[in-house]
């Protein structure tokens, strides 16, 4: 669990940083080490830093992409936070998101 804050908030701070490529790694990181220790905030979070990576890089597709796995994996796996990615949705769906 400790592992995964770290992979987060590292993400969560390059972002701010505009450092995308270190978003993309430790967002990923994070992404699979929640999903294998059932940890569904963190996972849930992962996702939205890559959604939000892509749309700063202005990969629309890719962006919406992300956002459709993130709805499928929180209802798979019965993930209690689908407003993180309705949030996200509108963000892109607004231009705000940038």
């Amino acid at each position: 669990r400790l592992l995964c804050l770290a992979l987060e908030r590292g993400a969560t701070a390059a972002l701010d940083t505009g450092r995308l490529r270190t978003v993309e790694t430790l967002a990923t990181e994070c992404r699979e080490l929640a999903r294998r220790s059932g940890l569904g905030r963190l996972e849930s979070l992962a996702w939205a830093r890559l959604t939000t990576c892509a749309a700063r890089r202005a990969r629309w597709a890719e962006a919406y992409a992300l956002n459709t796995a993130h709805r499928a994996r929180i209802t798979e796996a019965g993930i209690d936070d689908i407003g993180v990615a309705d949030a996200l949705l509108a963000a892109l769906e607004d231009g705000s998101l940038r």
